[in-house]
């Protein structure tokens, strides 16, 4: 692109890498608006769909929105659902996503997405309309300090556009922000600007200001350093406990993960947003930590407790990884990430791996592989127990009763380091020690209904959800048991059920983005849905958002090429936060596009309920949304009921038709109101915090 003499070109240079892929807005031959350039420059900066809500303080510039062949415009039912998808959007593509909303309320409303995208560490632009200027802070309607607003709130820049000439090298500055710091930035533009001639006519082309922090390659030097330091000191064994942990930055990097893990014998945890990364029957696969600011399943909390070194594979936020609830750093850590501004220092590292994420962790296995002990060959002696299998696998598991029992980490780590940790496939009893609950069996068992979902994506026989409900009612396996079960399913992960990244089949599970709300749900689906590598999962990690999922399934779907399938799962007071975006769902939905919505109906706010002691006033009534997803234009089936037991097949039944339906499909799922999923904490008397999240 051509650079303009007024700096509306920035972030590129001679050297930069161009990102030809994007399209390139054709500039008219009469002179363009304000709002039409800068509708150039989203197209040019990788935005392909712009969410907001309308209003006379934006007017001029969502027409050029709607009028730009290169751009989308999805007006949303309210602004605050809006920038949720938005921060959905980015957080799926990894692309710069933009949002828009009038004056007054329209942009206060957008406060709680545009929170989540900087918390989450999510490139989003936000615009907001302001009166003319010659009305601006003295006008009695819709006149607020948008940018006072959000900079209080930390998003930076957060600054009102103060004339024409302005709009370039501010926008500049914006976008080259949001994505290198990968964070959500907010101009506001008054309404007499947006539409007033633009100085500027040349193409923008600040888009590929990422791709200039972006390293060509991982030092060698610094990996030959890590390698080194990774095995356990002469004397003490072959291998340290290392517990590798991914985030939303290691996506895509699935297969180098798991060879480093299967190197290393070393367990890999993963944030919500990563789920998926590794194929979760994968034997080292020991699932989610981090829920609600807690580890949130007890097999995490118990791996990390017990290790010696993290390996933090682009994770944001790792306090739960390396303290103890005084927020001191306890344990040491290796930190891969993409880039040095994805670098948080906020604690200590042994040492920062720059560069490719996949790329780091196929260089540092190479180098292991001469280094270290293969897979069933015996280490060193070291101390009882940590090395060679376990004799009693017991020591492992819970007993066939629903009587909890704890596992002992001695036994798993020896277990792992011994080469034995094969055994563990598709065993849920030792990675996942969550209390299985009697419950009242006219309702459904949130595992039989999620256990059934990993099927469909697998693309594996039916009968799932009735192995979850026998289990849910006690049933739990043995350890040799299911170990037998698994040898004999073929297993070993990889990429099974067509899970191989940028792979798969149609319609299978790494075609299917699950978007996870914000209550007793999120642990349900941590705990319950076992995916192949590849699949996404989309959450409010941070800012923990209820409603969130609603939203990021309308967003995950109109931002993946059609036809697109993505599934919500959400709680009945989560969803009823945002269900009006159904109807946004709805009017843009392309053809073959199905948005599945499977909202667990308890009739509370079970994660209040059932998580602080004394708590009162968490009852819910709702709606018949089957009838309500039918007033919108969809359909959906209802399982479950108060008047008497589910049939045989029901919940399969249920599942298999949304799972194959197109369009908006809700599964309304009533779950017993006594049932609650547990949340792990750590044990740690450092500090005495009183319970909040």
């Amino acid at each position: 692109p051509e650079s303009s003499p007024s700096g509306g070109c920035g972030g590129g240079s001679d050297n930069t890498k161009k990102t030809s892929d994007r399209p390139r807005a054709k500039l008219a031959e009469t002179p363009l608006s304000c709002s039409e350039w800068l509708a150039a420059a989203l197209v040019s900066s990788g935005v392909t769909h712009v969410y907001g809500g309308h209003g006379g303080a934006l007017v001029p510039l969502v027409n050029a929105v709607v009028d730009n062949p290169n751009l989308t415009w999805v007006c949303t039912r309210n602004e605050a659902n809006a920038s949720l998808m938005a921060a959905a959007h980015a957080k799926l593509t990894g692309n710069l996503a933009c949002v828009m909303a009038t004056s007054g309320p329209g942009a206060t409303n957008l406060t709680t997405g545009l929170m989540d995208a900087a918390l989450d560490r999510v490139a989003v632009i936000a615009v907001t309309g302001l009166k003319p200027r010659a009305g601006m802070h003295y006008s009695e309607f819709q006149d607020v300090d948008q940018s006072r607003l959000f900079a209080a709130g930390g998003i930076n820049p957060s600054t009102d556009v103060p004339a024409p000439e302005a709009l370039a090298p501010l926008l500049r500055d914006a976008i080259s922000t949001a994505m290198t710091r990968r964070t959500c930035v907010h101009l506001a533009i008054p309404v007499d600007v947006q539409a007033a001639p633009s100085p500027i006519q040349s193409e923008f082309c600040a888009a590929n200001a990422n791709l200039r922090i972006a390293p060509t390659h991982v030092d060698p030097e610094t990996l030959d350093a890590v390698a080194k330091h990774l095995p356990a000191p002469r004397g003490a064994g072959g291998f340290r406990r290392i517990v590798i942990a991914a985030g939303l930055r290691a996506v895509g990097a699935g297969r180098a993960i798991t060879r480093l893990a299967e190197m290393l014998h070393a367990p890999i945890i993963y944030r919500l947003d990563a789920k998926g990364v590794v194929d979760e029957t994968h034997p080292l696969a020991f699932g989610v930590v981090g829920v609600h600011g807690k580890p949130g399943l007890e097999a995490a909390a118990s791996i990390i407790s017990t290790s010696e070194l993290v390996l933090s594979l682009g994770v944001d936020d790792n306090t739960l990884l390396l303290c103890n609830l005084a927020g001191l750093q306890i344990r040491p850590m290796i930190e891969f990430e993409p880039d040095a501004c994805a670098v948080v220092t906020r604690y200590k590292a042994d040492f920062t791996v720059i560069g490719n994420i996949g790329d780091a962790c196929d260089g540092l296995a190479d180098r292991l592989a001469t280094m270290l002990p293969q897979h069933g060959e015996p280490g060193e002696p070291g101390e009882p127990g940590e090395q060679g299998e376990p004799h009693d696998l017991s020591q492992l598991a819970p007993p066939g009763s629903l009587e909890r029992r704890e596992s002992s980490p001695d036994a798993l780590w020896g277990l792992l380091h011994g080469g034995s940790w094969r055994k563990l496939l598709d065993f849920k009893g030792v990675r996942y020690q969550s209390a299985l609950h009697n419950y009242d069996h006219r309702f459904v068992h949130p595992a039989t209904v999620l256990s059934e979902v990993t099927a469909h994506l697998r693309g594996e026989a039916g009968g799932a959800g009735e192995k979850a409900e026998a289990a849910a009612a006690g049933a739990a396996s043995t350890a040799t048991a299911a170990a037998a079960d698994a040898d004999a399913e073929g297993g070993g992960g990889g990429d099974r059920g067509g899970g191989g990244e940028g792979g798969g089949t149609p319609g299978g599970g790494v075609d299917t983005v699950i978007a996870v709300d914000t209550g007793d749900i999120t642990l349900w689906s941590s705990l319950c849905l076992s995916l192949p590598q590849g699949a996404r999962v989309l959450s409010s990690e941070r800012l923990g958002t209820m409603g969130y999922s609603l939203c990021a399934g309308v967003a995950a779907t109109l931002a993946r090429p059609s036809p697109a399938r993505t599934v919500v799962v959400a709680g009945d007071g989560g969803i009823q936060m945002t269900l009006v975006e159904m109807s946004t769902f709805v009017q843009h939905k392309r053809p073959g596009d199905a948005l599945v919505v499977i909202v667990f109906d308890n009739s509370m706010l079970g994660r209040v309920a059932f998580g602080f002691v004394g708590s009162k006033g968490c009852e819910l009534e709702g709606p018949d949304f089957v009838a309500l997803a039918k007033a919108y234009g969809g359909d959906g089936v209802r399982v479950g009921d108060r008047k008497g037991p589910l049939e045989d097949g029901e919940v399969a039944r249920g599942v298999v038709t949304a799972m194959a339906a197109t369009g908006l499909f809700v599964l309304h799922v009533m779950i017993d109101p006594e049932l609650k999923a547990d949340m792990a904490k750590f044990t740690d008397e450092s500090i005495a915090l009183m319970e909040s999240g």
